[in-house]
């Protein structure tokens, strides 16, 4: 059954021949597996459970370590072994604490005490990259409109939940003993996303948009050092003159674009105003009249400060007039995580940048008003960067990312995957170019805009038009109000249940 749960997860998420509801039976199938096993054997379950989820996932980052640090394949391979495992513990801790309140999925509050459990448990959990089952339904956009009331935490306790009952009611007929009660609030959670869902997506569909915006998309395909042989010969020599050259003609073929973004590439491309690439972009938004917003790197001689990996707004007539610092840096490959203590790392991993964050700094705009949210990278995995990055308002999300150095395009369809959640919390629209390909634009409601996606290993161009909506989303204006909620009731929940096994365990020792 784990295996199953395992299959059944990996071929219902987005890019996988299943549709994403497919994710639920993975989590009956996961619920099953732990009836009736001990606090070890649970433990031990949730483990292989989590790293079957995880290991296929993280495959592409080894080629990643090997092109961008320089790692031998087998040390790759040990890293993405050690960020499974840690991506895998959260299930060993939900299921060893299932198995130490006995919980029975049959009984609806067990069953929804249980997904309570592992909604907080994936949710609190610290993880270098976000994910779990409910980012399979956001390729449903009719189940996913909740995201905006209690972020992913809320549509994760839907899924677990569902799935947890409808299990639950399995075995319940097996042993003849299933009530009305587990039909009924079955149905009550169907019902509710799916209406939800249909009220918000229409309500989105008639709402006059506050702000339209023109977008000029440049994909350069700028290889890094690793050659693909994929990747067109014509593109293999691509540089930051090839996206100056694509600027130009997307230009001319449109010139009522309001502005051009570039990707994260493998350029040097300095913020300096001295440098070369900095009068370049300049000169070219002074050429055509539109700003443009591009990726660079800074250095800071103030104290507290260094090298930042930043998005650089070039406007007509002014030149660089906003600068976002990258403030969550890829561990090893941006930063060394704890090189303060362990200096040798350095020595050991020499090919490590190093790299500053950022601070939450106001927003750029674009020249009619409407607030940019940078991310940079896999930023936009994280839900309250995001957040913080809009600072309240209805913007567009932007996020610029290079994925040249992982080889597999799976590395693209898993950061999309879980970023157009971003969407959804927000209620604004979510840009993602990659350097390479297998970017998409997602509209206000987590819905892919026709046309937007961009083939994989192609240097393109495309205009797209964006609109934000006025209405800021209950998840953006108060966070994860529901997620600290429902801790706080499993806790309660939990706790009492301890407490009268506890007290049942004594009886009977008494006796």
């Amino acid at each position: 059954m784990l295996a199953g749960s395992a299959v059944l997860f990996h071929l219902s998420f987005p890019e996988g021949p299943l549709p994403g509801a497919f994710v639920l039976i993975s989590i009956a199938l996961l619920g099953l597996a732990l009836q009736g096993l001990t606090i070890g054997a649970s433990a031990a379950a949730g483990l292989l459970a989590g790293l079957g989820y995880w290991l296929p996932s993280l495959g592409w980052v080894v080629s990643g370590t090997e092109a961008w640090l320089g790692f031998p394949w087998t040390l790759g391979s040990l890293m993405v072994l050690g960020l499974a495992v840690l991506h895998a513990v959260p299930y060993a801790l939900f299921s060893g604490t299932v198995a130490a309140l006995a919980l029975r999925l049959e009984r609806p509050a067990e069953a929804l005490l249980a997904a309570g459990l592992l909604t907080v448990a994936l949710s609190f959990s610290p993880q270098v990259v976000p994910g779990h089952f409910a980012y399979a339904l956001l390729a449903h956009p009719l189940l996913a409109q909740v995201v905006d009331i209690g972020g992913m935490p809320l549509l994760l306790f839907f899924s677990t939940s569902i799935g947890f009952l409808a299990v639950g009611m399995l075995i319940a007929v097996s042993r003849h003993t299933l009530t009305p009660v587990a039909p009924v609030l079955l149905g009550l959670l169907v019902v509710t996303l799916l209406a939800y869902g249909s009220l918000r997506l229409d309500a989105l569909e008639r709402a006059a948009p506050e702000h339209s915006t023109r977008l000029g998309l440049v994909q350069p395909n700028i290889p890094v050092h690793v050659r693909r042989d994929d990747m067109p010969m014509a593109d293999r020599n691509n540089d930051i003159d090839t996206a100056i050259a694509q600027t130009r003609d997307l230009h001319k073929t449109d010139p009522d674009l309001d502005l051009v973004i570039w990707p994260e590439a493998a350029m040097t491309l300095q913020a300096a105003p001295q440098s070369w690439g900095h009068r370049a972009l300049a000169a070219l938004a002074d050429e055509i009249g539109v700003p443009i917003l591009v990726n660079g790197t800074e250095h800071r001689d103030d104290p507290g400060h260094g090298t930042h990996n930043v998005a650089l707004l070039f406007e007509p007539g002014a030149g660089l007039s906003g600068t976002y610092r990258k403030r969550k840096l890829v561990p090893f490959g941006e930063y060394l995580p704890f090189e303060a203590q362990l200096p040798w790392l350095r020595k050991r991993l020499p090919h490590a940048s190093r790299f500053s964050p950022g601070q939450a700094e106001q927003s750029l705009t674009v020249p009619d008003g409407v607030p940019l949210a940078p991310t940079i990278c896999f930023e936009s995995l994280f839900a309250n960067l995001v957040r913080e990055n809009l600072s309240g308002q209805a913007g567009i999300i932007v996020n610029i990312s290079n994925h040249a150095w992982f080889g597999s395009p799976r590395a693209a369809d898993a950061h999309r995957a879980i970023a157009r959640a971003r969407s959804l919390e927000n209620r604004s629209p979510l840009v993602m170019l990659h350097n390479t390909g297998g970017g998409a634009v997602f509209d206000a409601a987590g819905r892919v805009v026709p046309g937007s996606e961009t083939p994989q290993w192609r240097s393109t161009t495309q205009s797209i038009v964006v609109h934000t909506v006025a209405e800021r989303p209950f998840y953006q204006r108060h966070g994860d109000r529901f997620l600290q909620g429902l801790a706080v009731l499993v806790l309660l929940a939990g706790l009492h249940r301890g407490w009268r096994r506890l007290g049942r365990s004594t009886r009977y020792a008494v006796r």
